[in-house]
């Protein structure tokens, strides 16, 4: 197995890159003969065991974590942003479900094993080929919030770090706008400065966060009329976008209050 580890794909990914960017919930079912009615079974799947069997099987001084692909992914870059560690995207996607909080449970378990070892830890540190680190990408894909939490914990400094925008992990946070409270409350304690860091195009995250509810304001309602119920404004501005602006609130910076209300505004 430790020599398998070393062979890459044309585009440079390791077994354990494809393993791990690849992990997903599965119900698997079989036809029971008994009794002869074909009445299916739900039939137990050990989720990450072809992951424990990669990182087990390292050997010497091998990093497998810590190995990038053509694009600049590590394994840990794919595993943060797999179906198994992300959010079920639809409209009540962050509501709990049966099928998330298995899949949550599945991808805590997974991301600790992952940073589990030295080159796990090391990997969260390096940058995919726009610059993005696995929290970068953790924030993009919507990850489960003990992935974030676990990335953070793991490595506090990779808040710090920027994209080749000049965009810190905050900023993605806004630009993407699938974390939630909590979760944004974490990169600004970690790391305050960077409420007020700007990008390469002059960009704080906060200024990302509510152009991005504005755009997907206007994909669903059509246009800025907002004619009859406005719950779609309130609900879509109300993720990310608020979250950004909560922490202000604490915080009590007045300069981003003034830039929320005016964008909002305008």
């Amino acid at each position: 197995m430790s020599v398998l580890q070393g062979i890459r794909d044309g585009e440079g990914n390791t077994p354990l890159h494809l393993c791990a960017g690849n992990l997903d919930l599965r119900i698997d079912t079989t036809t029971s003969s008994n009794g002869g009615g074909g009445e299916e079974e739900k039939v137990e799947i050990d989720h990450l065991g072809v992951l424990r069997e990669i990182v087990s099987s390292t050997t010497g001084d091998s990093k497998p974590w810590t190995a990038q692909n053509s694009e600049g992914d590590t394994p840990l870059h794919m595993l943060v942003s797999s179906p198994l560690c992300t959010v079920e995207s639809n409209k009540s996607s962050r509501e709990p479900s049966p099928t998330n909080e298995v899949k949550e449970k599945l991808a805590k378990e997974a991301i600790t094993l992952a940073l589990s070892t030295p080159e796990g830890v090391e990997a969260c540190l390096l940058q995919e080929r726009t610059g993005g680190t696995p929290l970068h990408i953790a924030l993009a894909s919507g990850a489960h919030d003990c992935v974030i939490e676990a990335l953070l914990s793991a490595s506090p400094a990779s808040a710090r770090i920027e994209d080749s925008r000049g965009m810190l992990p905050l900023h993605w946070a806004g630009a993407f706008g699938k974390a939630n409270y909590s979760m944004v409350k974490k990169l600004v304690e970690e790391y305050p400065k960077a409420l007020i860091s700007c990008t390469v195009d002059g960009d704080i995250p906060l200024h990302l966060a509510v152009s991005n509810a504005l755009l997907e304001e206007d994909s669903v309602g059509g246009g800025r009329s907002w004619e009859g119920d406005n719950s779609t404004r309130v609900d879509k501005v109300s993720d990310c976008c608020l979250s950004l602006w909560i922490v202000c609130v604490i915080l009590d910076i007045i300069r981003l209050k003034q830039i929320y209300f005016h964008l909002l505004n305008t």
